[in-house]
């Protein structure tokens, strides 16, 4: 990955060609908050590298990536790097803003993913990472505030599941799940859908056999804009 400010401009520069010269921010690590500086030493950087902060929209699909080039720290709008070679989200932002009142979004899906390490904690954008390689849900947000995608892949548990989702959830096509008994008490899901029709905030919500505590579970109705236990 690209970590000094000459060959990381040098990178953007060419990139923003296509990109109607977005702005961007070349940023040292040791300026971010000690929470960011303590994830990039994590991630084998030095406080001495850089990071991105982009505004505008960034699309990087469909160029045979196996790392992303750079790690940009914030980005506005879409960051999509879709049909790619990626097996994980090491260079994901670690914040996600809004552009023109257009929700954001990252998008992971059609990579050949096996591991979420590099996804932020906290989440302000949705996500999809549909048609993956997912076996499970490690490093994933504990919080997103937007949908989360994560449609045909091979996950075989619900653990490390997201503890509040403020959109959709959508876990169709996910074959493995059907081996396992996950919804325990009622079974309020279809079988063969594995989709969340609703938002949700998930307390304590996998047992130690892998279950879904239904009665812990608390579902925001948007129709009726009202909470209601199940």
């Amino acid at each position: 990955m690209i970590k000094k400010t000459h060959d990381i401009l040098l990178w953007l520069k060419k990139f923003n060609q296509n990109h109607n010269n977005c702005q961007y921010h070349i940023i040292p690590i040791n300026s971010l908050d000690s929470v960011f500086q303590k994830h990039y030493l994590s991630q084998g950087f030095s406080l001495d590298d850089h990071v991105v902060n982009y505004i505008g929209d960034v699309f990087l699909d469909s160029l045979n990536l196996d790392t992303l080039p750079i790690q940009f720290h914030e980005a506005t709008g879409w960051f999509t790097v879709e049909r790619n070679h990626l097996k994980n989200l090491k260079g994901c932002p670690q914040i996600m803003n809004s552009l023109n009142n257009v929700h954001a979004e990252i998008r992971y899906s059609y990579n050949p993913l096996v591991s979420l390490e590099g996804m932020p904690q906290i989440l302000d954008a949705s996500v999809k990472l549909f048609s993956c390689q997912l076996k499970n849900l490690k490093y994933c947000s504990h919080t997103i505030n937007g949908d989360f995608v994560c449609s045909s892949n091979q996950l075989n548990t619900l653990e490390y599941f997201p503890h509040h989702i403020y959109g959709y959830v959508y876990l169709r096509h996910n074959m493995e799940l059907l081996k396992y008994n996950l919804f325990s008490e009622k079974n309020f899901l279809d079988n063969n859908e594995f989709d969340f029709w609703f938002n949700y905030h998930l307390k304590d919500k996998i047992s130690n056999d892998n279950k879904i505590i239904l009665n812990q579970l608390s579902l925001i109705d948007e129709r009726e804009n009202k909470i209601k236990k199940i």
